[in-house]
């Protein structure tokens, strides 16, 4: 199958079926293992302008739970692109795995190929960089978004709830959604591991001269405070203490939370994720043995593409001059730069992937390890916990702890009582195949209307 971009091709810009783009895929991909790039196995997809207009509006992804929201973007970006008052991206790319790009049908063969070497670059930060390995888990991304549309749609449809206090719970949730944390590579505390904290910090670090000292004052931590630290998961905090919300509406507010977490961490990465896409796809273009018309035409888009905006933050321009200073610190440092550094012990390349993967280190306490628990990443069904003691309020003590382990354990019935045992959700991922015509192993000819489902609820 073929898919010609442009009805009356200009005899200036070379003609390209899809046979083409497999074989230009294969010869990028295979310069961007020689350059040491790792990447998630990656997966194209051709589309329209009405289908790029409906993964805009989506925010890219396949499938999506239905809001009036969606259906307003995208009568906005539709009326935009059609009075010409603004385009429409090159491409598009989710963090997945396998990784999904969708690629604008109307585009020249060079354009691309452009596009093509900036999706792994993009492949390869979304899987090496901590930000996103610390905040998503990229193989249950599109089963997660594809489970989260299917409970909210058969909440619409079920009809002791409806598709007005569904409407009514996500308004609210999308209003306060990016009111959270913004560096998961720092665990969260548990209520209970935030207790035993409360109460180590209390006591303070040991006397080795208590015996000439004054005996100090233990000043006993108000457990009854909530939340005892501040919370800035504003809607995880509503979820799991407003005791009148039903188990529908927590579902809807974790679903909210998680996929504004997902989108987070691209915009925590924004200008370096862009700068490494643009830095690997001229070094992988300008290895490539392109004819001169192709070359002409790159040289053309990519500076279109990286040139700085007066008076705006082009961060494809500022993220390629960050990570080519980078290089050029460690392979030509001035005189002035050796002399306040040293002598560089590390090539430009070697620097660059340690920053691009570089992790941060993650420390806490022996005693807050015994009460570690990690939070379920997705919801599905609802599971009812107890409220157990902490491990740092066991054990013998002194007399001074022993009041603190009571107050704690005091606090938490009463709490139990007030709020009832806290509602987890957990998640079983169904395995949900994406409905496409599949022409290739890599790229397929998208055949949906995105945009009918967006007027949906």
């Amino acid at each position: 199958m073929s898919a010609t971009p442009l009805a009356e091709t200009s005899p200036r810009i070379k003609a390209w079926d899809l046979r083409d783009l497999v074989e230009w895929d294969l010869k990028i991909r295979a310069k961007a293992d020689e350059f040491g790039l790792d990447c998630y196995p990656q997966e194209f997809e051709l589309c329209d302008h009405t289908g790029m207009l409906g993964y805009m509006a989506y925010s890219g992804m396949p499938s999506h739970y239905p809001h009036w929201s969606y259906g307003k973007s995208y009568e906005k970006l539709k009326t935009l692109y059609d009075h010409g008052v603004s385009g429409l991206p090159y491409e598009m790319v989710i963090n997945s795995n396998p990784a999904i790009a969708y690629l604008m049908r109307d585009n020249s063969l060079l354009l691309h190929i452009l596009t093509i070497a900036h999706v792994y670059g993009h492949n390869d930060f979304f899987k090496n960089n901590f930000t996103f390995n610390s905040a998503t888990r990229a193989e249950l991304t599109i089963e997660s978004f594809k489970a989260a549309a299917m409970r909210v749609r058969r909440y619409v449809e079920d009809p002791s709830i409806g598709v007005e206090k569904v409407e009514r719970i996500l308004d609210a949730a999308h209003a306060l959604s990016w009111q959270c944390r913004r560096n998961f590579a720092i665990k969260k505390l548990s209520p209970f591991e935030q207790m035993a904290r409360a109460e180590d910090t209390a006591q303070g670090q040991p006397d080795p001269f208590q015996k000439i000292h004054a005996r100090k004052i233990v000043e006993v931590p108000d457990f009854h405070k909530v939340p005892l630290e501040p919370d800035e998961d504003i809607l995880l905090f509503i979820r799991d203490h407003n005791p009148f919300l039903a188990d529908f509406e927590k579902d809807l507010l974790t679903i909210v939370d998680q996929e504004a977490k997902y989108f987070i961490s691209m915009m925590e990465t924004k200008i370096m994720n862009e700068g490494w896409a643009s830095y690997w796809h001229k070094k992988i273009l300008e290895s490539l043995d392109l004819d001169q018309g192709l070359h002409l035409e790159f040289i053309v888009n990519h500076n279109q593409v990286v040139r700085p905006i007066p008076g705006q933050i082009n961060p494809y321009h500022l993220g390629l001059k960050i990570w080519e200073d980078i290089y050029r610190r460690y392979t030509n440092p001035t005189d002035d730069e050796i002399k306040r550094d040293g002598k560089p012990v590390k090539s430009g390349n070697e620097k660059i992937f340690e920053e691009s993967r570089r992790r941060r280190l993650r420390t806490e306490p022996h005693a807050l390890r015994q009460t570690r628990s990690r939070w379920p990443r997705s919801a599905y069904r609802v599971r009812r916990e107890e409220p157990q003691l902490p491990a740092a309020a066991m054990g013998p003590r002194s007399c001074a702890r022993d009041r603190t382990r009571r107050q704690a354990l005091a606090a938490m019935l009463q709490r139990s009582r007030l709020f009832g045992p806290r509602a987890q959700v957990e998640v079983t991922c169904p395995a949900i195949r994406r409905v496409s015509e599949r022409v290739t192993p890599h790229f397929r000819i998208s055949s949906r209307h995105v945009a009918l489902d967006l007027m949906v609820g």
